[in-house]
């Protein structure tokens, strides 16, 4: 394992410094459970080992001998969040990575393509679980991503498989099973033929398959092919299968050839995306929403991703004294990417484009589609930040429609429930993993009160205020050198 891994994260068991005792207390908490249910002031939450043994009024609980109690009078605990779409495991990035994750209460990931193996991950995630270093769980990663011919680099990044025949897609599928992947991830460009055919293979192995839909596909489609779930909102696909001429829409958009990103056309991608606002159909969409709900495909929006498009007016980032954890050589790639080069006319469309996403977020957790909550975030993703864009993606999700419980379900007893660990993850309830952030002020009142974190539990284990800026201030002196 890299030395940063070890400088960052040094094990749980010894954050702060010092051995911490087998139980310790919070009393006199507001619990918000991520259950839906209302805020229940004045409780006491024990926790023994890596669980939590108890949850009741505060003067209703046995205190065990010598537990730590922690008056948390005015603070309010919620569950450990997820961030269900990154691309972070890379070994010269994880000791960052996961020091920002943690110090912003983000106790577990889903990874969606990275450089490292899958026996790599697997190392990781064992050292992870046995506690022996500081970082979030590892709740799901593919390593390598399938695609069609247009499959490239993300900067220094190999994580594409280039996959030409179905039969090249049922050999791959098979083999990210046997290497240990716990999901098959689709991109872009994948042929029909192909991408049908690992979905075939991915059902018949019983291994989950999730990410884009290829542009040769719908996603109605996708949703009856059993796909779990469905990335971003930002290709367009969705807006298309929402019009009234959809089909018509699709050829335009077929004709056009395949290219692994139809932002590189951006007149065509304008053009075509227009129409299918204009054509936009409520009752086309509803359909489309029904088919979600009934095969069960899960939506992750990754708005904070789309809040910071090179065509947007507005600052790409709501802080930027997020950029001291970012290495200089990558600040200057993404100030690069600033489409400030833009015709008037393209800042207006990518303006509609963005309210359009909200308002989709909107109709489909409204019509019942399950949302979780992901930020993309990695170095190769423009001003996106480990752990900060999380809670960015929360706030949006709220400009979107959510309830402040809606989007924080969504990194949370949603996550759980994706990942089939409800039984140990997602809400604060009694036998569960010790995973918990405390937060000094309300998020049910205000979301982007997430960002107000007094500690975090992880395990069982209490990282302080103080422990956490350490964390941070670590990942600001590593990138300042280089």
């Amino acid at each position: 394992m890299v030395l940063s891994l070890w400088l960052f994260c040094p094990a749980v068991g010894h954050a702060g410094g010092a051995a911490q005792p087998e139980s310790f207390v919070f009393t006199n908490v507001t619990v918000i459970d991520a259950t839906g249910a209302d805020a229940k002031p004045d409780m006491t939450v024990v926790i023994t080992g890596n669980r939590i043994a108890a949850v009741d009024r505060t003067g209703q609980v046995r205190i065990p001998e010598g537990a730590a109690v922690v008056d948390a009078t005015g603070k309010f605990l919620i569950p450990g969040l997820w961030d269900m779409h990154v691309h972070a495991l890379s070994e010269d990035r994880l000791g960052p990575y996961f020091a920002l994750l943690l110090a912003n209460g983000v106790t577990g990931v889903r990874d969606m393509g990275s450089p490292m193996s899958l026996p790599g991950i697997s190392r990781v995630r064992g050292q992870i679980e046995a506690g022996k270093v500081q970082a979030p769980r590892i709740g799901a990663a593919t390593g390598r991503i399938l695609e069609g011919s247009q499959a490239g680099e993300w900067g220094s990044w190999t994580v594409f498989k280039v996959i030409r025949t179905p039969e090249e897609g049922a050999r791959e599928v098979a083999a990210l099973e046997r290497d240990g992947a716990d999901f098959v991830k689709v991109y872009n460009t994948l042929p029909r033929d192909v991408y049908f055919a690992i979905a075939a293979e991915a059902k018949k192995r019983g291994i989950p398959f999730v990410g884009h839909v290829p542009f040769a596909v719908s996603t109605p489609e996708a949703a009856d092919a059993g796909q779990k779930s469905i990335e971003h909102l930002l290709e367009g696909i969705l807006l298309i299968d929402c019009a009234a001429r959809a089909a018509t829409l699709r050829k335009e958009l077929l004709a056009q050839g395949v290219v692994s990103d139809l932002s590189r056309v951006p007149d065509f991608y304008a053009r075509v995306l227009t129409k299918a606002m204009d054509d936009y159909d409520e009752k086309a969409a509803a359909a489309v929403f029904r088919r979600f709900v009934r095969k069960g495909v899960w939506h992750v929006p990754t708005l904070t991703l789309g809040r910071t498009h090179p065509l947007r007016r507005e600052d790409p980032i709501p802080d930027d004294s997020w950029l001291k954890y970012v290495p200089a050589p990558i600040q200057r790639d993404w100030d690069k990417y600033r489409g400030r080069d833009r015709k008037p006319e393209d800042f207006d469309f990518a303006e509609r484009l963005w309210k359009k996403r909200l308002e989709l977020v909107k109709s489909m957790n409204r019509a019942g589609v399950r949302i979780l909550a992901g930020s993309d975030t990695g170095w190769g993703n423009e001003y996106t930040f480990p752990g900060f864009s999380l809670h960015d993606e929360l706030a949006l999700l709220v400009e979107a429609g959510l309830t402040p419980m809606e989007s924080l379900q969504a990194a949370t007893r949603n996550a759980a429930e994706f990942l089939n660990r409800e039984k140990d993850l997602g809400t604060v309830e009694r036998g569960k993993l010790a995973d918990l952030v405390l937060l000094e002020a309300d998020p049910l009142k205000e979301i982007k009160n997430t960002r107000k974190i007094a500690a975090v539990v992880y395990g069982g284990k209490m990282l302080s205020k103080q422990r956490l800026k350490e964390m941070v201030g670590g990942v600001e002196a590593a990138a300042y050198k280089k």
